[in-house]
């Protein structure tokens, strides 16, 4: 199976999405994976440049998000709405990838991420989208955490996603998958943005809507940080609002949401702290891998890029078992780490001999799990 052109890298993400081609060192396409709909009435006898019916994908969402509902659809890391991923791909795919020459899709293989623990249906799902709707030459599924390790120039190591969606740990060594490993909880971004809403009404601010969701997410992205001390200093910081005014928060309040991954206990979740479960998924291996597993703790994903969430990882594994060395590699665009990785496989000689075509997955669509799983 040859395909001449180059592959598409598509990395997509619960919160982001991110295309382009093998061999990119940044993504072409990158933008909130997010769908809106205008959820007013329209006055039909004045001039708009929105219609009723209209949909508005990524950045266009976000401009005109006051007036749209806007819906993310994927949760977790599962898509839930199949009908505007389908409308969110065509735009990247047909629209935005090459925005001046147009591509033939069927001439073009493409690598798409997926997270584990993903049902076999999501992933038929997948394929049968892209070959039936959107022509595609052959596919490529290759999991976040293994094209995260890749981007940082290695095969072996304990790859940390932290996304909007979802949180997830895997152990790799020499290129293989250590099943024993495999750790996620559905704890990340978007949870975290959720208790920063709580924490901004508490400061006397209600907002509800899923634009100024937006807004809250913003908000996280720019001031939220990771306590590295018992006691917060007192104080506040402004955010600005559309409107022009100024939203103040206490710096308790931008600290708090954060706790989220290292003390998920306080805020009612049952599942395991970031620290615990690195450790745990460590631990599981065989004792002669846990050296060089230890040694090399990859992060990615935008819920690592807090201030100080490095430091205080350190602090918290150290809490758990103060014997061990361990060494904590985290990129400045680890944001990116997921597209990176998936570049530079898709780059590869001997990516076409791990693809599965069209006629493959009409024969036999649990050929998806089969291959890569």
């Amino acid at each position: 199976m040859n395909f001449y052109n180059q592959p598409i890298v598509l990395d997509n993400g619960s919160g982001n999405i991110r295309c382009g081609f093998s061999g990119d060192e940044k993504p072409r396409v990158s933008y909130s994976n997010i769908i809106g709909t205008p959820k007013y009435n329209k006055i039909n006898y004045l001039p708009n440049a929105i219609k009723q019916n209209d949909t508005f994908v990524g950045n266009d969402a976000q401009i005109n998000r006051g007036l749209l509902k806007l819906v993310y659809p994927i949760e977790n890391g599962n898509i839930e709405d199949w009908n505007s991923m389908e409308i969110i791909w065509d735009k990247v795919l047909k629209h935005d990838l090459m925005k001046d020459n147009e591509i033939n899709l069927n001439e073009h293989s493409i690598l798409i991420n997926d997270e584990i623990f993903t049902s076999n249906k999501q992933r038929e799902t997948i394929c049968q989208i892209l070959f039936e709707t959107f022509n595609i030459g052959a596919i490529n599924l290759s999991i976040s955490n293994l094209l995260s390790l890749y981007a940082m120039g290695k095969t072996t190591g304990v790859s940390v996603n932290i996304g909007d969606g979802i949180c997830s740990i895997v152990n790799i060594f020499d290129g293989y998958i250590l099943p024993n490993s495999l750790k996620r909880i559905n704890l990340a971004g978007r949870e975290i943005t959720k208790i920063l809403k709580t924490e901004v009404t508490k400061n006397g601010y209600l907002m509800n809507s899923s634009s100024e969701f937006e807004i809250i997410r913003n908000l996280k992205e720019r001031l939220c940080s990771v306590n590295m001390m018992d006691n917060i200093e007192n104080g506040s910081q402004s955010f600005p609002l559309p409107d022009g005014k100024k939203l103040n928060i206490t710096n308790e309040s931008l600290k708090k949401p954060c706790e989220l991954l290292f003390n998920p206990i306080s805020f009612g979740y049952e599942d395991n702290s970031i620290q615990e479960l690195i450790y745990k998924s460590i631990i599981n291996n065989d004792t002669e891998l846990r050296f060089k597993l230890f040694n090399s703790i990859i992060l990615s994903g935008g819920s690592t890029c807090f201030k100080n969430f490095g430091n205080r990882l350190i602090k918290e594994i150290r809490k758990i078992d103060n014997e061990i060395g361990f060494k904590i590699f985290a990129s400045t665009e680890r944001k990116n780490n997921c597209f990176i990785g998936g570049s530079i496989i898709s780059s590869l000689s001997t990516f076409n001999n791990i693809v599965i075509s069209r006629k493959e997955f009409n024969e036999n669509p649990q050929c998806v799990y089969e291959k890569y799983y």
